[in-house]
C-alpha cells in the first residue's frame, strides 16, 4: 500500500462530492467530468484565464463555459490551493 494513497483517495472523493453538491440534484458523471476538465484546463492556462481562452482551446463550447464556468473556476481555485 502506498503511504499517501489513502489521503489522496480521500481528497479526490471529497473534491468530487463537493463538486456534485455544488451542481445539485441531477449531477451526472458527464457534467462532473466536464467541470473537472474545464478546471484542469483553467489551471494549465494559468492566472487570468478567460471564457474566450477556454473556448479557443476547442475543448468547450460557449454554452458549456456559461453553464459550468463558475463551478469550474471554484474547483480550479481549490485545486491550485491544494497543490
Amino acid at each position: 500500500m502506498q503511504p499517501n494513497g489513502g489521503i489522496q483517495t480521500r481528497n479526490t472523493i471529497e473534491r468530487m462530492a463537493e463538486t456534485m453538491r455544488s451542481i445539485g440534484e441531477g449531477c451526472t458523471d458527464q457534467t462532473r467530468n466536464t467541470i473537472e476538465r474545464m478546471a484542469e484546463t483553467m489551471r494549465s492556462i494559468g492566472e487570468g484565464c478567460t471564457d474566450r481562452d477556454l473556448i479557443l482551446t476547442g475543448k468547450f463550447s460557449e454554452r458549456q463555459v456559461k453553464l459550468f464556468g463558475q463551478r469550474a473556476t471554484e474547483l480550479a481555485t481549490a485545486m491550485a490551493r491544494a497543490a
